[in-house]
């Protein structure tokens, strides 16, 4: 019982491990690309990204075969990496009725889940992790002792359960009030909730929007309607930040 609680452990780490470092280096990416800093990324309210942890353990334990093979490891990677981005954008889709990132603008792209600049990225980012990362964060996993590894383990993934449920309350009370809105017209009424619920103190709800901007929601023919509705609030929000910064008196 004891090793397979220390094997569960140590693959955890290393999926939250490669969860916190892809959570790094999309934000930097991201500030670069939107001349901003960008510190909102992804549904989950802690500094990592899941989805880069997934993709870091299958290609840890599936394409250890190919770590001598430079080029299989490159296609290997950036298929199998595809292929987890294309479904976890399906499955919290069909979860969320939501489509959380949409590549339709980018070439060579399929069903705008995934596209042929970041499949390439994934090929390049296998190479790094089999070749450099991983032969460093195992060595330093090893050599952790085992009581504080039972600590360090087991505390990370409390916290991180913890936020995949606190997070997954959110996203269904997101859809609940997109849904609320969606499929009823527009009366006062309706928009004052929907205005309430964004505006007021749910700074978790407020979260998502801008960890995802370009959400929509999907079949459902007053989307545009909807998004074009989160915009004016967004703007109304950034317009009361403004007027309730203080401001300098004259001399």
């Amino acid at each position: 019982m004891d090793v397979i609680v220390k094997q569960f452990l140590y693959v955890f780490l290393l999926f939250f491990g490669y969860s916190v470092l892809g959570y790094i280096v999309e934000i930097i990416f991201c500030t670069f690309h939107e001349k901003k800093v960008v510190v909102n990324r992804g549904f989950l309210l802690g500094p990592y990204l899941p989805i880069y942890g997934v993709g870091a353990i299958v290609i840890i334990y599936w394409l250890y075969r190919y770590q001598n093979d430079i080029v299989a490891l490159f296609i290997m990677g950036a298929v199998v990496c595809s292929f987890v981005e294309y479904f976890t954008s399906l499955i919290m889709e069909k979860l969320f009725k939501i489509r959380w990132w949409d590549y339709s603008h980018m070439k060579l792209n399929l069903n705008g889940r995934i596209c042929l600049s970041n499949s390439v990225l994934f090929g390049l980012g296998g190479i790094l992790i089999m070749k450099v990362i991983n032969p460093f964060y195992m060595r330093f996993l090893s050599s952790i002792p085992s009581f504080l590894f039972y600590f360090i383990g087991g505390f990370f993934f409390v916290v991180f359960l913890a936020d995949v449920i606190l997070s997954i309350v959110i996203l269904v009370q997101l859809k609940l009030n997109s849904n609320m809105f969606m499929n009823k017209d527009a009366t006062e009424e309706i928009k004052q909730r929907v205005h309430d619920t964004l505006m007021k103190k749910n700074y978790f709800i407020s979260r998502i929007l801008r960890a995802f901007p370009k959400i929509t929601l999907i079949n459902d023919k007053k989307v545009k309607e909807f998004n074009d509705y989160l915009e004016k609030l967004r703007r109304e929000r950034k317009l009361q930040k403004r007027q309730k910064k203080p401001k300098a008196f004259d001399k």
